[in-house]
């Protein structure tokens, strides 16, 4: 693989092979050219074009893949949250003094709707609702932050104390995630219209990431794979796959998923500070079951904190803000 490194990246977002970085210094870069010298974070996109927060102004700058300013903000810096319609994307907003929700006009780049009441927001729908969570509770609420429905942890999962994953899957219209207590853990399907539970799935444990109608769970020993229109469920334990290719147990991986192939991390041992060995990354076949390759960067780089996937790139950020970008050759 050919192989392009990115040096002083504190963020990173790609959208069709267009790299955007943020550098230590906070300057924005395209591309590893640099764009504009002020104090930025990213935002999110709106389409191809990306949504830059300034940091020291509280507005923002809307730049298109080639690096031309499209549109600047003065008012409000803009959090870009979910698409709900062709031409209107659901926002958080931040002016300094005040922070809400909003609908806005992508094309005439305004506030159409204000929600200031709102002040907990998930997965959004077209029909004015979204799914929200707390630490004791799932629901679905409308956008004047009145509920639709709403389960509690303990009475979803049956005991007094329980808790949800960090993941909330929506497919289909059935939000799926993990509830765990101290004796149950077990990933939930509720109908996102009428909050009925309609799928439930005992024992299933790790970071949840979607592709097509397939869930991955993702964990440091096992691996649970369920297509979510036959609920047929694979699982493989990995952990002696590891140990065998010499990576050993996995610590605070990073996932993703790429047709049907899971690329993971391994931070053991990879401080750049205190370890001695350079971090790991490689991919899993988990129809095979078998690891498909695996490579080790520099003990200088640290640990990897970040991976990223596309058609025929691999994006790793490690920790002393290097980005490096693995190219499939032809």
């Amino acid at each position: 693989m050919k192989t392009e490194i990115i040096k002083k990246c504190h963020r990173f977002a790609v959208c069709n092979n267009t790299i955007y970085t943020i550098n230590s210094e906070k300057y924005f870069l395209i591309n590893n050219k640099l764009i504009n010298k002020g104090c930025f974070s990213i935002s999110g996109f709106f389409d191809n074009n990306i949504v830059l927060f300034e940091e020291n102004k509280f507005e923002s700058s809307i730049y298109s893949k080639k690096g031309e300013l499209i549109k600047h903000i003065e008012d409000f810096a803009i959090i870009v949250r979910e698409r709900i319609s062709p031409t209107v994307f659901f926002v958080g907003i931040n002016d300094g003094n005040t922070i809400y929700y909003a609908k806005f006009c992508v094309v005439e780049f305004k506030v159409l709707e204000k929600f200031s009441s709102i002040r907990r927001v998930g997965t959004v729908f077209k029909n004015d609702t979204f799914i929200s969570n707390d630490t004791e509770k799932i629901g679905c609420l409308d956008f004047e932050n009145k509920e639709v429905w709403y389960h509690t942890f303990s009475s979803l999962l049956g005991e007094e104390v329980a808790g949800i994953s960090n993941e909330i899957i929506e497919i289909s219209g059935i939000i799926y995630f993990i509830l765990f207590g101290k004796e149950t853990k077990k990933c939930f399907g509720l109908d996102a219209n009428t909050g009925k539970v309609v799928k439930n799935y005992p024992d299933l444990v790790g970071q949840l990431v979607v592709e097509d109608e397939y869930i991955y769970f993702l964990h440091t020993e096992i691996i649970s794979v369920l297509n979510t229109k036959t609920d047929e469920i694979t699982t493989w334990f990995i952990d002696d796959l590891m140990k065998e290719k010499g990576i050993d147990s996995l610590l605070f991986p990073r996932w993703a998923v790429r047709d049907g192939l899971i690329y993971f991390s391994q931070s053991k041992g990879a401080d750049r500070y205190s370890d001695n060995v350079g971090a790991r990354f490689g991919v899993l076949d988990p129809i095979k079951k078998e690891m498909l390759w695996h490579h080790q960067l520099p003990l200088e780089n640290g640990i990897i904190g970040e991976i990223k996937v596309n058609q025929n790139r691999i994006y790793l950020h490690t920790q002393d803000q290097t980005l490096f970008v693995f190219e499939k050759e032809e």
